[in-house]
């Protein structure tokens, strides 16, 4: 059952819902972590038989913890896409492309502008499936340099974050068109 609000929105009623998928950075928490009363919140949520998923742009071993200390019960989708996992039920751990290639290519890119550090962030010491430096950096000059490279196959994203170099048609759209 849904109901409207004031501004003439429907709202799903609890029941109505299967499954809520949040993104982390932004949305679950800011850079002070996760607003008070939201762990109780989302236990609330899944006791009342609404699974929640994570979607994120974070790497796999970093999200994992926190879906183990909210005690979620759905899937997990890192690295913007590339990296699939539902633990809770069983499913291993599937990655949708190779992080080698965007590495590689930051590594040259590099070679063209000497101000981007190839190693990136801290986090690509686990990413599998994409590769990220901080910024800020001119986008546009990595995709035209990109574009013109070996590389051409690759996409740049900024995120506000970071820079991340992934294979085209990763996302977290395409990501959860898979696991749902």
């Amino acid at each position: 059952m849904t109901k409207q609000n004031g501004n003439d929105l429907l709202i799903p009623s609890i029941e109505d819902i299967d499954m809520i998928v949040f993104d982390v950075d932004g949305t679950l928490m800011d850079r002070d972590g996760m607003p008070p009363g939201m762990v109780g919140l989302m236990k609330e949520t899944e006791s009342r038989g609404v699974t929640i998923s994570l979607a994120s742009g974070r790497t796999l071993p970093n999200l994992t913890p926190i879906h183990q200390a909210l005690g979620l019960s759905g899937f997990i989708i890192a690295e913007n896409g590339g990296v699939l996992w539902d633990g809770p039920r069983g499913q291993k751990i599937e990655l949708r492309a190779n992080g080698d290639r965007c590495r590689e290519s930051i590594e040259w890119i590099a070679t063209q502008m000497p101000e981007i550090d190839p190693s990136g962030i801290e986090s690509n010491r686990w990413r599998e499936t994409e590769w990220c430096i901080s910024g800020p950096h001119d986008i546009h000059a990595i995709r035209e340099l990109l574009e013109s490279s070996k590389w051409s196959d690759l996409r740049v994203v900024g995120t506000g974050f970071a820079i991340h170099v992934t294979e085209r048609g990763i996302n977290k759209k395409t990501a959860l068109e898979i696991m749902l």
